[in-house]
């Protein structure tokens, strides 16, 4: 067994551990316990099986990752985002004062000068 292997093994124990006795979370606890299970008891006895098991979780985590991609972030989006658009465009507030041709000469917005340097510790 690789010594990376080993590694992985036994932070996957400390943190099911740490899940299931000190945060009290009994079902992802045992899953990572069952994980590390798993992992330890298929490197003792499969050979390459170290390999395979990171290509499963590496393809496990693109696949949970693409889904919690569109079923949080884009509803999320068209919940949130769409109808405070929507507020602004009916009553003609443009948080960002864009507007074409502009009628200034310049696109900066003037800013009051502070000439101590506190103004530069907490700018927002």
């Amino acid at each position: 067994m690789k010594v990376r292997t080993i590694i992985q093994i036994a932070v996957f124990t400390i943190v099911g551990f740490i899940l299931l006795f000190w945060l009290k979370w009994t079902t992802i606890g045992l899953i990572v316990l069952g994980l590390s299970a798993v992992m330890l008891s298929g490197c003792l006895f499969i050979p390459g099986f170290s390999g395979r098991f990171e290509k499963f979780t590496q393809f496990l985590i693109e696949k949970v990752s693409l889904v919690l991609s569109w079923l949080l972030l884009t509803p999320i989006y068209y919940l949130i985002f769409t109808p405070i658009r929507i507020v602004n465009t009916i009553k003609k507030q443009d948080p960002m004062h864009r507007q074409f041709p502009i009628k200034e000469e310049s696109c900066w917005t003037p800013v009051q000068e502070n000439g101590t340097s506190d103004s530069y510790r907490k700018q927002f």
